[in-house]
């Protein structure tokens, strides 16, 4: 079976690279993809979309995708038996990272096309079924936000096309989350329903099927839930992680919660609760919460920065991308900071907020000189300080 590999070289804003170049705890999205075609046993070849001379059967894919190995297999089993060429589409509001009821399917084509004997690309496509194995709950009432029941689903099956920054976000969420639907979907086929919902909530036995690479020093206090971990991580007392991919020689310091998400090799995360995230290589994050948030490499988030992720509106959250501003499809979602920048302490971004590769930004409400004199009350305006009457602080005379 032949494999072609259409390379997509256009850069993801606000980044300048690829969607390939992006790592998945310790490999890039395109060098997952080639390692789970070659594990199928594919031929792969790489082509330009102008110059694919089909020797059936076999596919064509983009390197922008992101798949489940359990997705790789039915790409398997459809090569197989092709008569004819067809394209694959999802229902992409399956792959969001929240979703709740009452949403009504999108339906996207991907970029893969499976042929048969015929040389010809049809206009004909073929959907990809898929749906949750198990889906989490947030944690919110039961209607918020004008949504009912949101919770973060778990699939074994999902196919992502990373075109815009969220669909990255999405498909690093879904590849965190693989190990525990591996395992959901395993041990479905062996034991009753409620034995498995009692299995699966277990710390210790769901801790048995953590992946961990050579050299890691976790705290015994800490709890990690169907989790894959590279090289010579370091995680500290009384952290939680859950579903996470963890990326060589990362530092995830004490009371730290990681839950959905993946973190790149040589990141540093202090005290904070990260949910369907994803922080890039080299990454420093000092913030005490990042929710549904995109960051890229080599960047520093300062201390008391907040990426606001929902609208208090019955309305999507909109892009503001260089062509111009759309709808991204979701209600929960952050913000996108591109490679190598610096956010300073306390700023507040809203939803779906693009932060170019190299920006700085700095708070200029930061106070920049405190005067020496002891007992005195002052009140902060912008960056300065002013001395106010002590009558001004209850309890004061």
């Amino acid at each position: 079976m032949k494999a072609y590999l259409v390379a997509q070289s256009a850069p993801l804003f606000p980044f300048r690279r690829s969607p390939a170049s992006f790592v998945l705890g310790d490999e890039t999205v395109g060098a997952r993809l080639r390692r789970q075609l070659l594990s199928a046993r594919f031929e792969i070849i790489e082509a330009r979309a102008d110059q694919i001379e089909l020797d059936g059967p076999g596919c064509v894919l983009h390197d922008n995708l992101v798949l489940a190995d359990a997705t790789v297999a039915s790409l398997v089993s459809q090569v197989r038996g092709a008569t004819r060429t067809v394209q694959w589409s999802v229902d992409a509001s399956l792959m969001q990272t929240v979703r709740a009821d009452g949403r009504a399917p999108m339906i996207s084509p991907l970029p893969v096309w499976v042929f048969g004997a015929k040389r010809e690309l049809e206009a004909s496509t073929q959907l990809l079924e898929t749906r949750p194995l198990f889906e989490l709950p947030v944690g919110f009432p039961p209607k918020v936000f004008g949504l009912v029941n949101t919770r973060v689903p778990a699939l074994d099956q999902f196919a992502v096309a990373i075109e815009r920054w969220p669909e990255l976000l999405n498909a690093s969420t879904l590849v965190a989350r693989e190990l525990g639907a591996k395992l959901y979907s395993f041990f479905s086929k062996v034991l009753p329903a409620p034995v498995l919902r009692w299995a699966l909530g277990s710390p210790r036995l769901v801790g048995l099927f953590n992946r961990k690479g050579r050299g890691c020093r976790v705290h015994p206090s800490a709890v990690l839930e169907g989790c894959v971990l590279g090289d010579d991580v370091e995680i500290g007392a009384h952290a939680y992680l859950r579903g996470a991919i963890i990326g060589s020689r990362t530092v995830i310091r004490e009371g730290c919660s990681v839950q959905g998400a993946v973190l790149g090799h040589d990141s540093y995360v202090m005290r904070c609760d990260v949910a369907n995230a994803y922080v890039g290589a080299s990454t420093v994050v000092a913030t005490g919460m990042l929710l549904n948030t995109l960051l890229g490499n080599e960047t520093f988030i300062g201390g008391g920065v907040g990426f606001a992720d929902y609208l208090n509106a019955s309305r999507d959250v909109e892009l503001r991308l260089p062509t111009g501003a759309q709808s991204s499809g979701q209600r929960f979602l952050g913000s996108s900071v591109g490679d190598n920048c610096f956010i300073g302490a306390g700023l507040l971004f809203s939803p779906g907020e693009a932060i170019p590769s190299g920006s700085s930004i700095l708070n200029p409400q930061l106070i920049n000189r405190v005067p020496p004199e002891f007992d005195q009350v002052f009140a902060a305006s912008r960056s300065t300080l002013t001395r106010i009457p002590a009558s001004f602080v209850k309890g004061t005379s």
